[in-house]
């Protein structure tokens, strides 16, 4: 996978992997596997998160966004989605 985000950030995308709760350093906290809601929020904060950081950093996003994700992530890219499209 490190492979694969290497290879997009090297044409110039900003490449997001949020960390999802139970996983990472919250590795004592129990996982949400496929609850919509912790799903989305993970991928939206951190979309957020770095809109704000390309705002300090001073560096140009040009407005689109894509989301992609295999299995579990392909999960909680459907529910980021839906998140976002319905604010």
């Amino acid at each position: 996978n490190t492979i694969v985000y290497a290879a997009l950030t090297s044409t110039g995308r900003m490449t997001l992997v949020p960390d999802m709760i139970g996983f990472g350093t919250s590795e004592e906290i129990f996982h949400p596997y496929y609850l919509e809601e912790p799903s989305a929020n993970a991928v939206v904060d951190m979309i957020h998160a770095a809109m704000k950081f390309a705002a300090q950093e001073q560096y140009a996003l040009n407005g689109k966004l894509m989301l992609a994700g295999y299995s579990q992530g392909g999960y909680m890219t459907l529910a980021a989605h839906q998140a976002i499209e319905a604010k």
